[in-house]
């Protein structure tokens, strides 16, 4: 008969711990980003990106494994290489 309210007790303070570790907003948490990356001002001089990394593909049980390469030029162009 005790556990019932044991357990509700323990729901009630994980609640109310979650809420008091500072809940933030949407708008802040992009604001805290972009103040790491730089500043919006810093953000908007970017004109080129590139991101490379390695790429597994699970097909039929067998893995198929290469590399990835992504480019970005503004204002709307994008290349993607697939190298398996």
């Amino acid at each position: 008969m005790m556990r019932a309210p044991k357990w509700t007790l323990l729901v009630a303070a994980a609640a109310l711990v979650a809420t008091a570790a500072g809940a933030q907003t949407a708008d802040e948490v992009v604001e805290k980003h972009l103040a790491a990356m730089g500043g919006r001002a810093a953000l908007s001089k970017l004109t080129t990106q590139t991101a490379t990394g390695t790429i597994t593909i699970s097909v039929q049980g067998a893995d198929l494994g290469g590399t990835l390469e992504i480019y970005h030029k503004a204002p709307n162009k994008a290349r993607t290489y697939f190298k398996m």
